[in-house]
Protein backbone atom coordinates (compact mmCIF):
# COMPACT_ATOMS: atom_id res chain seq x y z
CA UNK A 1 0.00 0.00 0.00
CA UNK A 2 2.93 2.16 1.10
CA UNK A 3 4.45 1.55 -2.78
CA UNK A 4 1.26 2.56 -4.49
CA UNK A 5 0.69 5.77 -2.70
CA UNK A 6 4.64 6.86 -2.91
CA UNK A 7 4.31 5.88 -6.85
CA UNK A 8 0.78 7.49 -7.24
CA UNK A 9 2.09 10.90 -5.49
CA UNK A 10 5.77 10.49 -7.80
CA UNK A 11 3.24 10.22 -11.24
CA UNK A 12 1.04 12.71 -9.70
CA UNK A 13 4.48 14.90 -9.25
CA UNK A 14 5.59 14.08 -12.95
CA UNK A 15 1.88 14.84 -14.37
CA UNK A 16 1.77 18.10 -12.31
CA UNK A 17 5.46 19.03 -13.84
CA UNK A 18 4.62 17.97 -17.85
CA UNK A 19 1.43 20.27 -17.20
CA UNK A 20 3.26 23.28 -15.96
CA UNK A 21 5.89 23.03 -18.98
CA UNK A 22 3.14 23.05 -21.06
CA UNK A 23 1.68 25.60 -19.64
CA UNK A 24 4.76 27.56 -19.86
CA UNK A 25 5.47 27.10 -23.34
CA UNK A 26 1.74 28.11 -24.20
CA UNK A 27 2.59 31.40 -22.04
CA UNK A 28 5.77 32.10 -24.23
CA UNK A 29 3.97 31.28 -27.65
CA UNK A 30 0.96 33.74 -26.62
CA UNK A 31 3.67 36.31 -25.77
CA UNK A 32 5.92 35.84 -28.69
CA UNK A 33 2.83 36.16 -30.92
CA UNK A 34 1.50 39.22 -29.22
CA UNK A 35 5.02 40.44 -29.73
CA UNK A 36 4.95 39.64 -33.23
CA UNK A 37 0.82 41.05 -34.15
CA UNK A 38 2.16 44.49 -32.43
CA UNK A 39 4.94 44.90 -34.14
CA UNK A 40 3.53 44.48 -37.46
CA UNK A 41 0.90 46.56 -36.65
CA UNK A 42 2.47 49.10 -35.13
CA UNK A 43 5.58 48.85 -38.61
CA UNK A 44 2.22 48.96 -41.18
CA UNK A 45 0.81 52.59 -39.24
CA UNK A 46 4.33 54.17 -39.45
CA UNK A 47 4.64 53.57 -42.90
CA UNK A 48 1.29 54.70 -43.56
CA UNK A 49 1.28 57.83 -41.45
CA UNK A 50 4.83 58.13 -42.72
CA UNK A 51 2.80 58.01 -46.29
CA UNK A 52 0.42 60.19 -45.31
CA UNK A 53 3.32 63.39 -44.08
CA UNK A 54 5.00 62.75 -47.22
CA UNK A 55 1.39 63.65 -48.79
CA UNK A 56 0.72 66.71 -46.62
CA UNK A 57 4.31 68.28 -47.06
CA UNK A 58 3.99 68.06 -50.87
CA UNK A 59 0.56 69.37 -51.11
CA UNK A 60 2.04 71.92 -48.32
CA UNK A 61 4.97 72.84 -50.01
CA UNK A 62 2.32 73.33 -53.06
CA UNK A 63 0.13 75.87 -51.56
CA UNK A 64 3.53 77.75 -50.88
CA UNK A 65 4.56 78.17 -54.11
CA UNK A 66 0.99 79.58 -55.60
CA UNK A 67 1.86 83.17 -56.68
CA UNK A 68 -1.77 84.49 -56.21
CA UNK A 69 -0.83 87.64 -58.08
CA UNK A 70 0.17 86.29 -60.40
CA UNK A 71 -2.73 83.79 -61.00
CA UNK A 72 -4.76 86.33 -60.61
CA UNK A 73 -3.43 88.41 -63.63
CA UNK A 74 -3.17 85.65 -65.79
CA UNK A 75 -6.69 85.08 -64.95
CA UNK A 76 -7.58 88.74 -65.50
CA UNK A 77 -5.72 88.34 -69.42
CA UNK A 78 -7.82 85.54 -70.32
CA UNK A 79 -10.61 87.09 -69.49
CA UNK A 80 -10.08 90.01 -71.08
CA UNK A 81 -9.20 88.22 -74.28
CA UNK A 82 -12.80 86.31 -73.96
CA UNK A 83 -14.75 89.57 -73.65
CA UNK A 84 -12.41 91.31 -76.52
CA UNK A 85 -13.60 87.99 -78.76
CA UNK A 86 -17.13 88.60 -77.56
CA UNK A 87 -17.70 92.13 -78.08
Amino acid sequence: MQVNAEYAQTESSRADNVVQDEIDKFEQMKLTDMKKYLTDFTLINLAFHARAMEMYTYAHQQLLNIDVAHDLEVKLIIVDFFLGLIC
